[in-house]
């Protein structure tokens, strides 16, 4: 009898065990609506769910973080084909590697975004946005870092009231409020703010004219072929942005994209557009 009641406990843990293993285990998606071949694996799998758990959180990070709305749509489109690729798994052992690349790849995107950059924005005052990559924004945060999560956007030659700035790692930000109704308030890189005027002198509140953006030409090239170490030659001028913050020139060097701004004294900074 005592036999018997000691086996009956041993299986009773163990399928305590096997139980809490399997609650512990749980992927990023519901197992009761697993309907492909893979998601049943990973499902069938402790080891592989608790990876998948991992990998969903690493994502969510990449994108919370990221500085760049373009930066956010690559992740996406880098996800996807991800996910593709691990579709076509047909044993665990190809899961768990696809896995573990993926997450080591999101945290590797984490740690670059945070890495930050300089700053050119001081104290408090009207400031204006400026070198913000064509077709993208500046992430406006709920605090000083890109791990806050976003809370606004803004966009080049917007214009807005900084209320004091501060130091993170490596990077400058700064508090600002946003010239509208509503008066929102956010954090944003440093990088991105020159003082300005709530007004400009043109009819549309932006600058820059055709013999600036001419003028703008020939140092830009030169600099960014300092920059980057490309021939003059090889440089193009991709597009010729007006902005409230002054006239912008984007480039193509060397394979990247680059930012081209004229300064107030009429000189020139390039960096790169996805610098933060």
């Amino acid at each position: 009898m005592s036999c018997v009641l000691n086996w009956t406990a041993a299986v009773v843990i163990t399928l305590a065990v096997s139980f809490s293993d399997q609650a512990v285990a749980a992927p990023s998606f519901d197992c009761n609506k697993a309907s492909t071949r893979v998601e049943r694996m990973i499902c069938d799998h402790p080891r592989i769910a608790r990876l998948d758990s991992e990998m969903a959180n690493a994502y969510r990070t990449a994108l919370r973080d990221s500085p760049w709305a373009s930066a956010n749509r690559r992740i996406r489109a880098e996800q996807k084909q991800w996910i593709a690729e691990r579709n076509r798994c047909r044993k665990p052992r190809c899961l768990r590697q696809l896995y573990r690349q993926r997450i080591d790849q999101l945290h590797a995107e984490v740690d670059s975004g945070n890495a930050g950059g300089g700053s050119s924005a001081g104290g408090s005052g009207i400031m204006q946005v400026t070198g913000v990559a064509a077709n993208d924004v500046l992430n406006v945060r709920s605090g000083a870092g890109t791990n806050f999560r976003i809370v606004g956007a803004l966009g080049n030659g917007d214009t807005v009231r900084n209320l004091g700035c501060e130091r993170q790692t490596n990077s400058r930000w700064c508090e600002i409020e946003m010239m509208t109704d509503m008066r929102e308030r956010g954090w944003v890189n440093a990088r991105f703010l020159t003082a300005g005027s709530a007004s400009s002198g043109s009819i549309d509140g932006l600058s820059g004219t055709p013999v600036q953006f001419d003028r703008m030409v020939t140092p830009c090239v030169a600099q960014a072929a300092r920059l980057t170490g490309a021939s003059r030659g090889s440089i193009r001028v991709l597009d010729r942005i007006r902005t409230g913050g002054g006239p912008i020139l984007t480039l193509s060097a060397a394979g990247g994209k680059y930012t081209c701004r004229l300064e107030a004294n009429d000189s020139v900074t390039v960096f790169s557009e996805y610098a933060n």
